[in-house]
């Protein structure tokens, strides 16, 4: 059973402030003249008056059933409840706002400000009385709640639901605190009961926020003991779901604190250690340094417990490397040595990248054993790449120029998967890559595997690198035909296709007079992808519109005379 919401007192205030026109039947009523046009700001304020009465008596409704009410009818007539108390605020804040705007344009509100002013004097310890209300409704809940809510999920979203409408409630304290000083109403004792509220409701979210990050720590280590434990895993996810609602409430909390100019910065400080995320309150020197301090604590714990055995870890892991790189030394002149001599028939190119890569290799592989001394397990990756590199160092001169140049490749990246390109004397789509080689799939489904080193020492074309494109297409007519005519014909037919671009604009101009034909060149541009089907339409549909203007394409001609030497 709920109790009375405090702000239907506030509500009850209001109607005693604002009476019913219609219960002062002896009330003499002012003629007006019908000529008359009302006031928009002094309607406005009546239908705002009749809508708080509307919402009062609903009100008053909704708290005579939820006397009677239990189980599932409860909870759907709190909710609404809930709204209409939040639809009286908004009137209470429209009636402020009318009043404002009246007083601005000159208008005689001294009554309605005198309503107001009344209904707030004596209205904010209800607000107050609302926030313990719904500070009670979320500790119950947690604490257990009723046979309905001891569900895991459901008690977890019921506890959400409240705590939202708890920091509503807080964030309306704050606007009746504005609305106060609007209507020149003391403030000072509703300033300190807010300012009390919300500094309660933020040391209350920090001490749970602590405990929740102690429990997580504590199953974490225990789903370490035993990573198969789904009820371990179960009470984890639902600590961080906890801990997540519980930091935005927080962060909710603090920003209303900044609003009454209250003591944030050790609030601010959680949050930041708590979420990882870097916000503008980092930049609060008593912020970063309440940050710092912890910090500070923090390592000097685990330099205590963990320190000395850093510190050797440490010095293994720069003694590796030292050996690592005067091994390093030693192969690259062994290497140079070898690569040089008469019976290894390399080139420069070959000589050099095996000498630099023979002392990365090892470098890189010190490194990666160096690495593993400060507790990283990386043993399977060392053998991986260890046989790796040596076959790299050690490889053929033409696997390794294939290696090169598919690295140049894959760093100037001249074409990439799903482009058509043109390039070794082969064209069509890049299907894959390797280090050694491209896979090509013709126009005709015939699969090419090109060594990168053909790819990139020839020319290569890529054919759809850009978005767009440009058809080239000739057509000739004979020299009997009125060019402008043929001209105005094909560039209607361009106009009326829609895949054709117009920016850039399509050319159409005469290029050459043939032995036999006047020949017009026509450069639309298009979308890569449409280039093919532009080009086949264009040559169809220009053919179809040149026979229908009776505009002939000539054949080639050769004209032959014939001597006949005085013959009949």
């Amino acid at each position: 059973m709920i109790r009375v919401s405090a702000l239907a007192t506030v509500c009850v205030t209001f109607l005693v402030a604002f009476p019913d026109p219609s219960s002062a039947q002896d009330a003499e009523v002012p003629e007006v003249p019908e000529a008359q046009e009302e006031d928009p700001l002094v309607g406005e304020a009546e239908r705002l008056e009749e809508k708080f009465e509307r919402l009062l008596a609903q009100r008053k409704e909704f708290e005579a059933k939820i006397r009677g009410a239990t189980g599932e009818n409860l909870k759907v007539l709190e909710e609404q409840n809930w709204q209409r108390q939040m639809e009286v605020h908004a009137t209470l804040h429209g009636l402020v706002d009318n009043l404002v705007r009246r007083e601005k344009a000159n208008q005689d509100a001294s009554d309605q400000r005198a309503r107001l002013q009344s209904v707030f004097r004596n209205g904010f310890k209800q607000y107050h009385g609302l926030v313990e209300f719904w500070q009670d409704r979320v500790e119950s809940l947690r604490a257990g709640g009723n046979a309905e809510e001891r569900d895991g999920f459901q008690r977890e979203q019921a506890i959400a639901n409240a705590e939202r409408k708890l920091q509503a409630v807080f964030r309306v304290e704050l606007e009746v605190i504005d609305m106060m000083q609007i209507l020149e109403v003391d403030s000072t004792r509703a300033e300190e009961l807010a300012a009390e509220d919300i500094s309660n409701r933020a040391s209350t979210l920090a001490g749970r926020i602590g405990l929740t990050k102690e429990s997580l720590e504590e199953l974490i280590a225990r789903l370490e003991a035993n990573p198969e434990d789904a009820e371990t895993k179960s009470g984890i996810r639902l600590l961080e779901e906890s801990l997540d609602r519980d930091t935005d409430n927080l962060s909710s909390t603090v920003a209303l604190m900044s609003r009454l100019d209250l003591e944030r910065a050790h609030y601010q400080q959680l949050l930041i250690e708590t979420t990882g995320e870097v916000t503008p309150a980092v930049f609060d020197s008593e912020v970063a340094f309440g940050l710092l301090r912890s910090w500070r604590k923090s390592l000097v714990e685990e330099m205590r417990t963990r320190g000395p055995g850093w510190l050797l870890r440490f010095f293994m892991f720069v003694v590796i490397l030292l050996v690592s790189r005067t091994i390093a030394v030693l192969m690259r002149r062994i290497v140079s040595r070898g690569a040089r001599s008469s019976r290894f028939n390399s080139s420069q190119l070959l000589q050099d990248t095996l000498v630099s890569w023979s002392a990365r290799i090892v470098m890189m592989v010190g490194f990666l054993i160096a690495l593993s001394q400060l507790g990283i397990e990386i043993g399977a990756l060392l053998a991986g790449l260890g046989i790796a590199g040596f076959v790299l160092g050690f490889a053929l001169q033409d696997s390794l120029s294939n290696f090169a140049a598919g690295a140049m490749i894959l760093i100037y990246r001249p074409f990439d998967v799903g482009d058509v390109v043109e390039a070794a004397g082969v064209s069509g789509t890049v299907n894959q890559m390797s280090l050694v080689s491209t896979t090509i799939m013709t126009f005709d489904n015939q699969t090419l595997i090109v060594p990168n080193t053909k790819i990139w020492g020839d020319v290569i074309r890529n054919v759809t690198a850009q978005k767009t494109r440009r058809v080239d297409l000739t057509f000739g007519v004979r020299y009997g035909d009125d060019i402008d005519h043929v001209e105005r014909v094909i560039r209607e037919v361009l106009a009326q296709h829609d895949s054709i671009l117009a920016d850039p604009p399509p050319t159409v101009e005469i290029h050459s007079l043939g032995e036999s034909s006047v020949n017009f060149i026509v450069r639309p541009w298009a979308n890569t992808v449409d280039y093919w089907r532009v080009y086949w339409d264009l040559t169809r549909q220009v053919k179809q519109r040149f026979d229908a203007e009776g505009i002939s394409i000539p054949a080639p001609r050769r004209e032959i005379h014939v001597r006949s030497n005085g013959l009949p």
